[in-house]
């Protein structure tokens, strides 16, 4: 019996890796620049959608001071993540206030990033990117390892 599940898990343990592995992609990020100071990226970021015409995104998050935390309401729907953080992990060109450890996990913990697109292609990523210096000469690109599986 002890044969059978050693021999069971060693046949499983490839296909188990594989399926973690799925579970994350990389990705683009254009980052417009970074602070610890919420409000500061906030007027920024209004800036920058009307001098690129770029939305914005919060995925109904906002700036919670008593918690120090960009999170969704207390009262929000899902009840997992309510008056919780919830990254922003797919592809798209809109804007947004992010934790930069989360795309770059050696910052520290409090590092606000605007981050302007998270792109799938280093090509669009750069075009985009060229896009944004044109107004703000801070901005980079930084290749993330992101989880893109269930985080419920």
């Amino acid at each position: 019996m002890k044969k059978t599940l050693l021999l069971l898990s060693l046949l499983l343990s490839p296909i188990y890796l594989l399926a973690q592995q799925e579970d994350y992609a990389d990705f683009y990020i254009s980052v417009a620049d970074t602070a610890v100071n919420y409000k500061s990226l906030k007027n920024k970021m209004v800036n920058l959608q009307t001098e690129l015409n770029i939305k914005i995104d919060t995925m109904g998050r906002g700036y919670n001071a008593e918690k120090d935390l960009i999170c969704l309401a207390e009262d929000d729907e899902d009840e997992l993540y309510a008056g919780q953080y919830f990254p922003r992990r797919f592809p798209s060109e809109s804007l947004s206030i992010e934790y930069l450890n989360f795309y770059t996990p050696t910052t520290t913990e409090k590092t606000l990033a605007l981050i302007t697109g998270i792109f799938e292609s280093k090509d669009e990523a750069k075009k985009h990117l060229d896009k944004v210096l044109l107004t703000n000469n801070n901005a980079y690109l930084i290749k993330s390892n992101i989880y893109i599986g269930c985080m419920h």
